[in-house]
């Protein structure tokens, strides 16, 4: 029996952040894949193309799991369990470029329309979590982002009408181009 899904689930779905379907092979063993979701109400949309281990696994069985995590925070997640209910068609790529978009800025760029088709997943049981952690890479990234950006400031150089100049910081701070 489908369940509707929390604000928090739904912000997670909505955000491109990038989900992993589980489906299980014809033996029993499972099968992870990384997708794009959609979302239509309580309802997670997955665009693949009817050839695809996870269209031929649902189409036999149509129990999933689906884990998200949060692009900006991994530490903010979602474990969800359901069942594939329907299968649309979509050789129009009405739901395939809406998350191309999401993702990428740009509709699918593969548009081969045949087989192409959306799995419309219903959620059976959903958990969400919010650990209080920070990741210690998303600091190290920015630390380097930033310094980057200051040396970049500190150290360009520019030439304006011949005459070479460097870009730097007065004692105020004020970036300034003075001649090299």
């Amino acid at each position: 029996m489908a369940i509707p899904l929390s604000d928090e689930i739904r912000a997670l779905l909505d955000g491109p952040n990038f989900a992993h379907l589980a489906t299980l092979m014809p033996d029993g063993s499972p099968q992870s894949a990384p997708v794009w979701v959609g979302r239509e109400g309580d309802r997670i949309l997955i665009c693949t193309g009817e050839g695809s281990l996870k269209a031929k696994n649902t189409r036999r069985d149509p129990r999933i799991s689906l884990s998200i995590v949060d692009f900006r925070d991994p530490y903010q997640e979602a474990q969800l369990r359901g069942r594939v209910v329907e299968r649309r068609p979509d050789g129009d790529f009405k739901y395939g470029d809406p998350n191309s978009i999401k993702y990428t800025g740009k509709p699918f760029p593969f548009r081969s329309p045949v087989g192409r088709v959306a799995l419309v997943i219903e959620i059976e049981k959903a958990r969400y979590t919010k650990l209080p952690f920070e990741t210690y890479a998303t600091q190290v990234m920015l630390c380097s982002a930033s310094s980057a950006l200051l040396v970049l400031k500190r150290r360009l150089r520019v030439t304006l009408r011949g005459v070479p100049f460097v870009h730097d910081h007065n004692t105020s701070g004020m970036p300034r181009l003075r001649p090299a």
